[in-house]
């Protein structure tokens, strides 16, 4: 993950007032970034949404299954940025979408 997309997710979260920025001792020309309160009460409101469901997940597939798939997806994730990777490095059709606003995991999505 690059220091520029998580610089961007950083100031996506401050522009929604979840975090804040305050001066970071350790240096002048950098900040250090603290959960807000309304960044709190949202990510407690989406742990409870999530919860159940992971739950039910969990019930249905067991401990291996959803490990297994979760393993799944993050190899899928792994060979769908070096693919897409790739057609940007050639100018493909993903080159015309590298500057997508929020995409999930650092890579730009379709």
């Amino acid at each position: 993950m690059s220091r520029q997309y998580v610089q961007r997710l950083i100031d996506l979260l401050v522009a929604d007032g979840l975090v804040s920025p305050a001066p970071n001792p350790r240096h002048k020309r950098s900040f250090v970034y603290a959960i807000t309160d309304l960044g709190l009460s949202r990510l407690r409101d989406t742990d409870a949404r999530e919860d159940p469901l992971f739950d039910q997940l969990e019930a249905a597939l067991g401990l291996e299954g959803l490990t297994a798939a979760l393993e799944l997806f993050g190899r899928l994730r792994a060979l769908s940025a070096s693919f897409e990777g790739q057609l940007l490095a050639e100018g493909g059709p993903v080159a015309d979408r590298k500057d997508q606003k929020v995409p999930n995991d650092g890579q730009t999505r379709s």
